[in-house]
């Protein structure tokens, strides 16, 4: 299909397009489109959306299409969560899906490249494993520990 018009304007092959659809994000905007192999005519509206939307569309697509490889490839025997950065929105979502989604699976394929960052290390560490992975001591005493959340006990959970 080839978009001939954009709300009424010409397309001009030498402009980017771009011009034509800048600031439209989110307003309904009419194409008029042309099928090069019928020279069928027709005008249709749609409703472009911001490189952010867009953005975040790629990601959850890229999202599913790894949950169902590792599904695929484990014969249902494995979850997969990916954690795009470490802060409260992804730990929620993450954990919705290991003790919901995924709570009867062997396993979690938990997937953090391209994460952005963030201070979440000390409650995925206890979420995954249950157990504290540091403690800060002098000979004398104990005087902190990662995470700060857990008591001297260690908490195991499996999946």
């Amino acid at each position: 299909m080839i978009i001939e018009k954009i709300d009424g304007v010409t397309i001009n092959k030498n402009q980017d397009i771009a011009k034509y659809l800048n600031r439209k994000a989110g307003k309904f905007v009419l194409l008029n489109i042309k099928d090069p192999k019928t020279k069928k005519e027709q005008s249709i509206t749609v409703k472009p959306i911001s490189l952010r939307q867009e953005s975040r569309l790629l990601y959850k697509r890229w999202v599913n299409i790894n949950e169902k490889e590792v599904n695929k490839l484990s014969n249902g025997k494995l979850g997969y969560v990916h954690i795009p950065g470490m802060s409260d929105g992804p730990y929620r979502s993450i954990y919705k899906d290991i003790m919901g989604k995924f709570s009867e699976r062997k396993g979690i394929i938990i997937d953090t490249r391209f994460n952005g960052g963030g201070d979440l290390v000390a409650d995925l560490a206890m979420f995954f494993t249950g157990v504290p992975f540091i403690s800060y001591e002098t000979e004398a005493k104990v005087v902190g520990r990662e995470p700060t959340s857990r008591s001297d006990q260690t908490y195991l959970i499996y999946f």
